[in-house]
């Protein structure tokens, strides 16, 4: 009885392993493919801004941060704060947070707006789209950062001196 429940059990996890490697190119690192996304790319007019329903200002720059869901963001807490900080220093520059409340199913429509336009899927890194006054992607980044490493993103995109 108990070898044929320990064969079970062994054919059971190798057929487990066998369907997650099988899924697994179906399925992809969305972090790893953000910088290889078709959906938007540097260089290309930021998507769905006119669809939202809250705007955000025009002609100045953005900084905008997509959370994935709260429980899948490691180094969430750092992002916020380093926004908070480069917001009360830059007032010239727009910081803007979406998402982070999808588990709990309180997701703003532009949340959702901006999600399907950016092509985002990704369930543990949070976004960060750097977007010129015009409305031009100039730089696209993936996971947490410190509010210096923020601030050095803004100098090289010589938004701040």
């Amino acid at each position: 009885m108990r070898k044929s429940l320990d064969f079970k059990f062994g054919a059971l996890v190798l057929f487990l392993s066998a369907l997650c490697l099988l899924l697994n190119p179906l399925i992809g690192n969305a972090a790893s493919d953000m910088p290889k996304t078709k959906t938007v790319k540097v260089g290309d007019k930021a998507p769905g801004m006119g669809e939202l329903k809250q705007p955000f200002p025009k002609g100045k720059p953005l900084v905008l941060v997509m959370f994935p869901t709260p429980l899948g963001c490691g180094g969430c807490d750092t992002l916020e704060a380093a926004m908070s900080m480069e917001s009360k220093k830059h007032p010239e520059i727009s910081f803007v947070i979406k998402g982070g409340d999808d588990i709990r199913g309180t997701m703003d429509p532009d949340t959702v707006i901006l999600k399907k336009a950016y092509g985002f899927v990704t369930m543990g890194e949070a976004w960060t789209i750097y977007i010129d006054a015009n409305g031009i992607i100039q730089k696209m980044t993936l996971g947490r950062f410190a509010g210096s490493e923020l601030e050095s993103y803004l100098e090289e995109l010589q938004w701040i001196k």
